[in-house]
């Protein structure tokens, strides 16, 4: 169960860099001086999720191996 939760994550991780992580990234890139502030956020906030996707990915593949 572990192994097909975590190829589900994997998906909605690059799902999350594609098409949240890239744009913010990109508009971040093109904004220029204060209109940047709410750029960075929501780029933090993505990366973020994004990080929090990758822990969750990492813990599933120790579940097999806690002696639960």
């Amino acid at each position: 169960w572990n192994v097909h939760l975590a190829l589900g994550f994997g998906g909605i991780l690059i799902l999350v860099q594609v098409f949240m992580i890239r744009p913010s990234w990109g508009a971040l890139v093109a904004a220029s001086g204060n209109d940047a502030e709410p750029l960075r956020k929501k780029l933090a906030m993505n990366l973020g999720l994004g990080h929090l996707l990758w822990m969750v990915l990492l813990v599933l593949m120790f579940v097999p191996r806690l002696p639960l």
